[in-house]
C-alpha cells in the first residue's frame, strides 16, 4: 500500500475527506490516526477511541462490510 502525496492546499486529493480508524482496543488505530495527520497531512482524522469492542458494548451502531 502507498500513501498519498502529501497534502498541499493547492492540490486535488482526498485529504480533506475525512478518516475514521479502529481497531479492536483503539492502540493500533490511534497510532495510525496520528500518522496519517501528522505525517501525511489529513486535516480530519478520527480514532474510536477504546476500539470496537467498547463501541459494540456501549451500544453503538455497526454496519457489516460491504464484500
Amino acid at each position: 500500500m502507498t500513501a498519498p502525496d502529501r497534502c498541499r492546499p493547492s492540490s486535488e486529493n482526498t485529504c480533506n475527506a475525512g478518516a475514521v480508524h479502529t481497531c479492536q482496543l483503539g492502540n493500533r488505530s490511534s497510532v495510525l490516526a496520528n500518522f496519517v495527520s501528522r505525517k501525511i497531512g489529513y486535516s480530519k482524522v478520527y480514532n474510536v477511541t477504546n476500539g470496537i469492542e467498547r463501541w459494540i458494548k456501549d451500544g453503538n451502531a455497526v454496519v457489516p462490510a460491504v464484500k
